[in-house]
């Protein structure tokens, strides 16, 4: 493996720089911009949405394409939440409600990064100190997303964290798969599989209901696997209310190391998820806002499809959603693993 520092283009007086890496026939990027994914080719097919340059980026912002999303990822009711009797009010940057981090979030912060050149893998060590008030969230925080690519073709990253005051933090990557190779192909032919016995029914607004449900008979049981299409033609009130999926599964952990599977049956290509986080957000792109051209061909509903790693959003304001929680200096450490076959 090798890889190469290109410009990523100027935004806002700043200059970006796009991380290159090359694996036999796959090539994928990191950008210090929003310390994201931007694009990973299998010889000349686009797997994941991205763009071409930094001013791009700013212009399709609210799809967040690879985006390191922080400090919460999802919704925060209302942008508001109480940690031991202590209230506060998050920015709201989504009608009523806090969206991935808030109007100054991760995704696009220009972050310092090193690299680790090493003979199995090249990792990407993005650093950032997120200010104390910084969006409304309490704390200094120090922050890292390390991208690492293997020879295998297995790309991991990993978030660690930590504060100087009690916080919350629930980072995710927000990677959006289309394995056709071209958006111009929907993902209605890709085959979703999650080892989840329950997911988290949404209200109108995206916002969690405050339950589990079971997968049981609903379009949300893929634990053997079906196609998104098929899913879809299903009469579920759910997908028709977000007119696809924008909703939390959880993982059943322990049966299975890979509990998450994205494929493309005809085409013999799939990704393999590996992760130790609870749950997984599955979003199918259902909305286009504003419409613009990814890898040179118009956006569409069902372009591509998110695996958002994370805590069940909107945790702190819900009993038996999980803790997103981050406790003054105590260290914050998360991986998820995307591992492509073909």
């Amino acid at each position: 493996m090798k890889y190469s520092i290109i410009p990523y283009g100027t935004l806002n007086g700043i200059d970006y720089d796009l991380i290159q890496i090359n694996n036999k026939d796959v090539t994928i990027s990191f950008t210090n911009l929003g310390a994201r994914i931007n694009q990973w080719l299998l010889g000349s097919d686009n797997l994941i949405l991205g763009f071409d340059n930094s001013q791009d980026a700013q212009l399709g912002e609210g799809y967040y394409y690879g985006a390191s999303i922080g400090r919460i990822a999802g919704r925060i009711s209302a942008g508001s939440f109480s940690i031991d009797g202590t209230d506060y009010q998050l920015p709201l940057n989504e009608s009523e409600n806090h969206l991935h981090g808030g109007p100054n979030g991760f995704d696009l912060k220009r972050w310092d990064y090193e690299i680790n050149d090493k003979e199995e893998s090249i990792q990407i060590i993005f650093s950032l100190l997120d200010q104390d008030g910084e969006n409304g969230f309490p704390g200094n925080l120090k922050a890292q997303v390390i991208h690492t690519y293997s020879v295998d073709n297995s790309w991991s990253v990993t978030f660690k964290a930590t504060s100087d005051k009690d916080t919350l933090f629930n980072p995710t990557n927000h990677v959006y798969f289309n394995l056709n190779g071209s958006h111009a192909q929907t993902i209605l032919n890709h085959k979703l599989k999650i080892d989840a016995d329950t997911y988290v029914p949404v209200k109108v607004d995206g916002t969690p209901v405050g339950e589990l449900s079971s997968v049981e008979g609903t379009a949300f049981d893929v634990r053997e696997g079906k196609l998104i299409g098929d899913l879809f033609n299903m009469v579920d009130d759910q997908v028709k209310l977000k007119n696809g999926f924008d909703h939390p599964f959880v993982i059943n952990h322990g049966a299975s190391k890979t509990p998450i599977v994205l494929s493309v049956p005809e085409l013999q290509r799939h990704i393999e998820v590996s992760t130790d986080r609870d749950a997984v957000v599955v979003y199918t792109h259902n909305v286009v806002e504003p419409p613009m051209k990814i890898w040179g061909e118009e956006l569409q509903p069902y372009a591509a499809i998110t695996l958002e790693t994370q805590t069940i959003p909107d945790a702190i304001n819900h009993a038996g959603f999980g803790n997103d929680i981050l406790r003054k200096d105590t260290p914050f450490e998360s991986t998820t693993t995307y591992r492509l076959v073909y």
